[in-house]
């Protein structure tokens, strides 16, 4: 009857959600019953069983939770670790860009960003310039990539 007080609510089509509700509401209500007897035996008194539940709550919560710091590092700790930077491919030389001469579309097994639109991905890369671009009816950028305007 406890475990029907504070039920987690889990209304679910998938026929496990609930019953793993069920049996977390039924470990916390059979802990706090623990938790009241040994508080009886030692003459205290005991929080009520929604108090119990918002403080395993609150401590599952907490798991995995770094401590923050306030201040400054110190010089003695540690250097925070640097973040993984993406390196773009080069862009060529104005001069070898606008050249008109040996650009020949490429066709790639892998696809990469067009350096002309920012919503294009390509599986055709210039062969000289070796940067993707788009090559398609919609979108001419291999083209347009190529003429100085």
């Amino acid at each position: 009857m406890l475990v029907h007080l504070y039920k987690t609510p889990a209304k679910s089509t998938r026929w496990y959600l609930p019953l793993f509700g069920y049996v977390l509401d039924l470990c916390i209500t059979n802990s706090w019953l623990v938790y009241k007897r040994a508080c009886g035996q030692l003459n205290q008194k005991p929080i009520s069983l929604k108090r119990f539940r918002l403080a395993v709550a609150h401590s599952l919560k907490q798991v995995n939770k770094p401590a923050s710091k306030v201040g400054r590092p110190s010089s003695s700790s540690p250097p925070l670790s640097k973040k993984r930077h993406i390196t773009r491919p080069s862009q060529p030389q104005p001069d070898v860009r606008y050249d008109s001469c040996g650009h020949w579309p490429l066709h790639c097994d892998k696809r990469g960003r067009c350096s002309y639109c920012p919503e294009g991905v390509s599986r055709w890369k210039c062969q000289k310039c070796n940067v993707f671009l788009c090559l398609n009816a919609n979108q001419e950028c291999f083209a347009a990539y190529h003429q100085r305007f």
